[in-house]
């Protein structure tokens, strides 16, 4: 599938979920973590710092401190929510949650498809994410774990970019620079994501999770000319990452470089 229809897919599926999880919405926040976030906003929104004003009564200290990234990224929709009439603060800043569900489920979707499953399947997947996993009552509240699952995910999917062009040597300086920005704001929305450090690190280490390109290219230089026509399916039973070299052509990575004679 080309990348341009993935895009359009992601996009749709965003924009469905988004809709879907308005129907639960509640618009109250249920803890006084919320309460603090939301107040460290509309500081960061109408004054530019992170002082708490609403619930200094809440804290011991007269600023937030947690980590900043929620207020950070909710700030451009408080002040966007702020210039429309007949919309409460608290009311439009409370869908902040819901778009960063549906984006994620968009990116679950590149994601999938990344990893060489089929548009379809990854499709339902992304949906069931959405509205199947405790994502959907997250949605609802103004925590910060969507956040951090967003840019955790993210991270992720750069990684897995990064390695096969790595590969090719071609932009692959951009997925790391995109995967390394994420993960850094992710420590910026909860520092427990570092956790996750080890699983991000085996994905950045080529000679365990994925083979050597020549490795690739000799394995497909012997495959019957009748399955090169299957590339996806044949690949991924030898333990090849997605499509390679098909019908005289490049449909992936792996074998990008390899030589004309190749072909059929």
């Amino acid at each position: 599938m080309h990348a341009t229809n993935r895009l359009a897919i992601a996009v749709c599926l965003c924009l469905f979920l988004a809709a879907t999880l308005f129907l639960t919405y509640g618009g109250a926040f249920v803890s006084d973590d919320e309460v603090i976030l939301f107040d460290a906003t509309e500081s960061l929104a109408r004054r530019g710092n992170l002082g708490l004003n609403l619930t200094v009564n809440l804290r011991d200290s007269p600023v937030l401190d947690s980590e900043p990234m929620q207020a950070i990224a909710a700030a451009p929709l408080f002040w966007l929510v702020e210039r429309v009439p007949g919309v409460g603060m608290a009311h439009g800043v409370l869908i902040f949650n819901n778009l960063v569900t549906s984006l994620t489920a968009g990116l679950f979707f590149l994601y999938a498809t990344a990893l060489g499953y089929r548009a379809g399947a990854a499709a339902l997947a992304a949906l069931l994410f959405g509205v199947a996993t405790i994502a959907w009552p997250y949605s609802k509240a103004f925590f910060r774990e969507p956040l951090t699952g967003f840019f955790l995910l993210l991270t992720a999917y750069a990684l897995e970019r990064w390695r096969p062009a790595f590969a090719i040597r071609r932009a692959h300086r951009r997925w790391i620079a995109l995967g390394g920005a994420a993960f850094v704001a992710s420590l910026f929305t909860k520092e427990a994501i570092l956790f996750a450090l080890p699983a991000l690190v085996l994905l950045i280490l080529p000679g365990i999770t994925r083979p050597r390109r020549g490795r690739a290219c000799r394995l497909v230089a012997r495959t019957p000319a009748r399955d090169r026509r299957r590339p996806a399916r044949h690949c991924r039973r030898r333990g090849l990452p997605g499509r390679v070299w098909v019908a005289g052509r490049s449909t992936g990575p792996a074998c990008a470089a390899a030589p004309a004679r190749m072909a059929p």
